[in-house]
């Protein structure tokens, strides 16, 4: 019977100690959501970044009305038109303004648009070239976003250039687009007004003790959706965006509450003409727990429990000793102090200056959350790709460069 029960207890032992050495292992096997979670993270691309102190080439140069030379000819061979433009837009939406042009010449190097008065607005593609749509006509799609209620259109101005001359000019007169505020007493509303909208992807693993880190892929055709925005979350934001305004993908981060089941996300629908409502589960899986438990070592439950059955079974051996003096439970009793005198190490701790960023997520292109405005003493919880996720004093928890921590 002694036997029965000392293999018994050995077996939880060893149970309890192979469990927690794959906790401590940080190059181990990857469960399925790791997986998952990885190649999404890896394969976001950083957002673009355009330099404004490199100089164009020639070939990139375009050409400006206000830097051209006037020597106007005295005839009528243009004339712009509006191609059913929009009378009621939304505030922060972007619509598409239409243009046909009838050009009755060929005596012209250029075509270029001049975009005159006007307030509260701003233009996505104010370079887009005019194109030949048939004999004489031509056609032009301009990416208006609205970003003030007093929104008021301006004047067009159409200009033929020959040998860096301007020779002919239409002037289209602006029209009046009346502007409505929409979403702003629903709590779900994203700022998103768009032709569809849809959640790509979704995952979702925790934080820290209290919180969740959601990462959401959503896509949308002819919309604002680098707009996107959640009134309920202090903590969100853009982690990549790709598209134009045709098809616009992002992948979004929110902290979330511990408790919170799903994110809701409500758009307004410019094909259905009214707020649609969207909504994905926030999973819990025990993936998801086991890669995230040791998160914080002062508060994790798992931890705790950890302690309490290792001290159990400490005691045990203890107790197992002192009655039967064999080699056996003298080894048992050694090696089960030693694992708990593991539980009680510290994680190892780095000193981090000065002006460092603190990141959501192990990416170039991650989020800062917190900038260091001095230096602090953080805790080392892992290491991935030349970044460190730390441990604040504050016990939030972020990433870092390996390179910004500061060595003996």
């Amino acid at each position: 019977m002694g036997k029965v029960v000392k293999f018994f207890w050995l077996s939880i032992f060893v149970l309890f100690f192979s469990f927690d050495i794959s906790f401590a292992q940080k190059a181990g096997e990857e469960s399925i959501f790791d997986l998952v979670e990885k190649e999404v993270i890896e394969n976001i691309e950083p957002l673009e970044i355009i330099s404004v102190t490199k100089e164009p080439s020639l070939d990139e140069v375009v050409l400006k009305r206000d830097f051209l030379p006037t020597n106007l000819r005295n005839e009528n061979n243009i004339i712009v038109r509006y191609d059913k433009p929009p009378s009621k837009v939304f505030l922060n939406e972007q619509f598409s303004l239409n243009l046909r042009a009838t050009i009755a010449t060929d005596q012209y190097d250029h075509i270029i648009t001049t975009f005159e008065g006007g307030k509260g607005y701003t233009i996505v593609n104010e370079d887009s070239l005019w194109l030949w749509d048939s004999s004489r006509f031509f056609v032009n799609s301009f990416i208006f976003k609205v970003s003030n209620a007093n929104f008021k259109m301006p004047d067009i101005i159409i200009s033929l250039v020959k040998d860096n001359e301007i020779v002919e000019e239409f002037r289209l007169d602006s029209i009046k687009i009346d502007v409505i505020k929409i979403g702003e007493n629903l709590d779900s509303f994203s700022s998103v007004i768009a032709k569809d909208m849809k959640i790509v992807s979704h995952f979702t693993r925790q934080y820290d003790n209290n919180s969740l880190l959601t990462l959401i892929e959503l896509e949308a055709i002819e919309s604002n959706l680098n707009d996107f925005y959640l009134k309920d979350f202090e903590k969100q934001g853009i982690e990549s965006t790709k598209g134009n305004f045709n098809k616009t993908t992002i992948v979004y981060y929110v902290i979330v509450p511990l408790h919170l089941d799903k994110i809701t996300i409500s758009y307004y629908n410019k094909a259905t003409s009214k707020i649609e409502t969207i909504s994905s589960p926030i999973v819990h899986t025990k993936d998801i727990v086991s890669t995230q438990t040791d998160l914080n070592p002062h508060n994790s439950d798992m931890l705790f429990y950890k302690k309490v059955g290792f001290s159990i079974i400490v005691g045990f051996f203890i107790i197992l000793f002192l009655f039967q003096r064999t080699k056996l439970n003298f080894a048992l009793l050694i090696i089960s102090m030693v694992a708990f005198s593991y539980l009680l190490f510290p994680n190892a701790k780095v000193l981090i200056p000065k002006d460092i960023n603190i990141f959501i997520l192990p990416t170039k292109s991650s989020s800062v959350f917190l900038k260091t405005n001095e230096p602090i003493e953080v805790e080392v919880l892992e290491q991935t790709k030349g970044y460190i996720k730390v441990l604040l004093p504050d016990e939030k928890i972020g990433w870092i460069n390996e390179s910004d921590i500061i060595k003996n």
